[in-house]
């Protein structure tokens, strides 16, 4: 293990820890120069203690900016920021539960502690297990309301670890599999870990096994995953991405829907925005109308529900719609200037007096370089070329 972290972990109070790796205003970003000026401040610290302060204030500005960790003297590893759930999806998680009814949450792979802290926040008691000596001291020192056992939670005998026996019922199973590796999938094949369950650590089928053995369990899972009918689901979107899967073995009170994508803080009064999602359901394809309206990512799975308020699929194997009025939320709507084969794209711009386009070229199998280099203009906010699959033609619109 790190001696350096595992002595901020153990030897500092929690606000003597703050005091040493709250940087003020902001840690510098040269991380030699960080090192030097703390070693100049500080002559009694070594070297090592001193690059150890240094790098926990740069983890924790950049956690604490993007919302991934809760306030206070959290302590970080590079890869454990990067893979930590955010803030915001484990708070919401881990208040669906308690509304549902746990006491209590074993957090099979409690990496930093975010989810058994926000779990510990909502009022259940936690049992967290980490595999990694390092990372289960850390989440010790992190989330001092849980109890933690450093173990790979697929090999423990759960029956008889008296820690278990102490929590109350009824208790949640929550599972955040890693999902980084380089091992390939037992096929031959070389999906990307992410997309491949088999690959996951633990693997998905450690879930489902999970499932057969206790009612309750939850999981979180990436946002391009689709669980088996039997779980419950909700897709979750923060700014312009899919954050998350998360499942449940039981319906969830809090969920409108038994699958769900919802975007938090869809609207500028900050509430969230959910539609239901139905895997049998199909949108229906309609003519171009006047507008056209790009929806965010979450809300792929949700298309038959924002359709069903008026809108169309451009195509069949297109996510973006088409309406008469721009007033589904969710959805970042185009008022339709012109289409066009692509290669009057140039032309098209220049005879409307169009300066700079964004181009919406993910649906097509051209990378935007050559859509850029076919149009010549620089990128711009205001106007947008949009490639749609299965269209004849590019369509140019106005942002509404």
């Amino acid at each position: 293990m790190d001696d350096a972290l595992v002595s901020l972990a153990r030897d500092f109070s929690p606000h003597e820890r703050w005091e040493l790796i709250s940087p003020a205003p902001e840690p510098d970003p040269d991380p030699l120069r960080a090192i030097e000026q703390l070693r100049r401040a500080h002559p009694d610290w070594s070297a090592d203690f001193a690059a150890a302060v240094a790098t926990q204030r740069e983890l924790g500005h950049r956690a604490r900016a993007g919302g991934s960790i809760p306030p206070g003297p959290w302590l970080l590893t590079r890869t454990g920021a990067q893979q930590s759930t955010h803030l915001a999806v484990a708070t919401r998680r881990a208040r669906h539960l308690a509304a549902a009814g746990a006491a209590s949450v074993v957090d099979v792979t409690a990496g930093l502690g975010v989810d058994a802290w926000a779990c510990a926040a909502a009022g259940m008691q936690v049992l967290a297990i980490e595999r990694d000596p390092l990372t289960a001291e850390l989440c010790r020192a992190n989330v001092p309301e849980a109890t933690i056992v450093n173990a790979d939670a697929t090999e423990i005998d759960f029956p008889a670890l008296p820690e278990l026996a102490q929590l109350p019922e009824p208790v949640c199973w929550l599972v955040d599999p890693a999902r980084r590796g380089t091992a390939q999938r037992i096929d031959g094949t070389r999906a990307a870990p992410e997309r491949d369950p088999d690959r996951w650590s633990p693997p998905w089928s450690f879930v489902e096994g999970l499932r057969t053995e206790h009612a309750w369990v939850a999981a979180k899972a990436p946002g391009g995953f689709t669980p088996a009918p039997h779980w419950s689901a909700e897709w979750v979107g923060i700014g312009d991405y899919v954050v998350e899967c998360a499942v449940y073995s039981l319906p969830m009170a809090a969920l409108q829907h038994h699958r769900q994508a919802t975007l938090l803080e869809g609207f500028d009064d900050g509430t969230d925005l959910t539609f239901p999602v139905d895997d049998d359901a199909a949108a229906p394809v309609g003519p171009l109308a006047q507008f056209v309206g790009e929806p965010h990512p979450v809300f792929h799975r949700a298309l038959p529900a924002l359709c069903a308020a008026g809108a169309s699929r451009v195509s069949a194997s297109s996510n973006w719609i088409t309406s008469g009025e721009p007033n589904i939320p969710g959805v970042r709507w185009f008022r339709i200037l012109d289409t066009a084969p692509a290669k009057g794209l140039r032309a098209l711009t220049r005879d409307r007096g169009i300066e700079s386009v964004a181009i919406k070229s993910r649906e097509s199998t051209a990378p935007l370089g050559t859509w850029r280099a076919r149009i010549g203009l620089p990128d711009g906010n205001r106007y947008a070329v949009i490639i749609a699959r299965e269209l004849p033609e590019v369509i140019l619109a106005e942002r509404n």
